[in-house]
């Protein structure tokens, strides 16, 4: 099995950093104020789908804020 990691600078006022690890689904979401939260399980369709969403800000707080357990690190 191929395992994926997965890092992407991104153009974002508010997200930095997205690191994903598809053997365990696990995001962490690095902000540009220096938080950073790990969100566990999801699905690498959604990443994927991240990845090519016009707004990242958009995306997170759609798909991704309050939809998946998570983990101030």
């Amino acid at each position: 099995m191929n395992v994926v990691n997965e890092t992407l600078n991104v153009n974002s006022e508010a997200i930095d950093t997205l690191k994903y690890n598809e053997q365990d689904e696990n995001l962490i979401v690095k902000f540009t104020s220096g938080n950073k939260y790990v969100y566990q399980n999801v699905p690498r369709n959604k990443f994927l789908s991240w990845k090519y969403f016009d707004s990242f800000g958009k995306f997170f707080n759609s798909n991704i804020r309050n939809n998946y357990k998570f983990t101030k690190i």
